[in-house]
C-alpha cells in the first residue's frame, strides 16, 4: 500500500502541477486508480483535467537567494509547506526526504518550503538536526504561498 500510495501522490502531483504532456499522459486507468484512493486523509485530494500553471511567487534559500518553482527541472514539483511549530509537518518530513532521494533522477523534485516567521534560521537548523539531506531548504519569508 505505501508504493500505491506514493505512486498516488506523484501521479496527483503530475496532475496538478506536472507539464501538460504529463497531466494528459494520466490514462483513465491510472485516474481512477487515483479515483480510488481518495478517502480519509487523501479525500481532499483533487485531480485536474488539464495541469495548472506552476505559482509565480518567489521564496528564498538560507543565503537569500529567490527560488521559483520553475526554477526546478522535473515536470513534476511536489511542493510541502511546512513550519516548525506543526506537528503534522514535523511528521511528514523525514518521508519527503526519503521520497526525494528515491525519486532523484526520475524526474521528480521534491520541494518543500518552510512558512513561519524567522523560518530562514528555524527551517535549517531543524532539517540538519533531524539529519534530512535530500529536501533543500527554502522559506516563503513573505508568506505568500499559504
Amino acid at each position: 500500500m505505501h508504493r500505491r500510495l506514493v505512486a498516488a501522490l506523484v501521479l496527483a502531483a503530475a496532475a496538478a502541477f506536472g507539464n501538460p504532456a504529463a497531466a494528459e499522459g494520466l490514462t483513465p486507468e491510472a485516474r481512477a486508480e487515483l479515483e480510488v484512493l481518495r478517502t480519509g486523509d487523501m479525500r481532499k485530494l483533487i485531480l485536474h483535467d488539464a495541469a495548472k500553471p506552476p505559482l509565480e511567487v518567489e521564496f528564498v534559500t538560507p543565503e537569500g537567494a529567490a527560488r521559483r518553482f520553475t526554477d526546478f527541472d522535473g515536470p513534476v514539483v511536489l511542493v510541502n509547506l511546512w513550519a516548525t511549530w506543526c506537528p503534522p509537518c514535523l511528521h511528514e518530513m523525514p518521508s519527503l526526504d526519503r521520497l526525494a532521494a528515491a525519486m532523484r533522477g526520475e524526474g521528480v523534485d521534491v520541494v518543500t518550503v518552510n512558512v513561519e516567521r524567522g523560518g530562514r534560521d528555524k527551517a535549517g537548523a531543524w532539517m540538519e538536526e533531524q539529519g534530512l539531506e535530500n529536501l533543500g531548504v527554502y522559506v516563503d519569508e513573505r508568506m505568500r504561498l499559504g
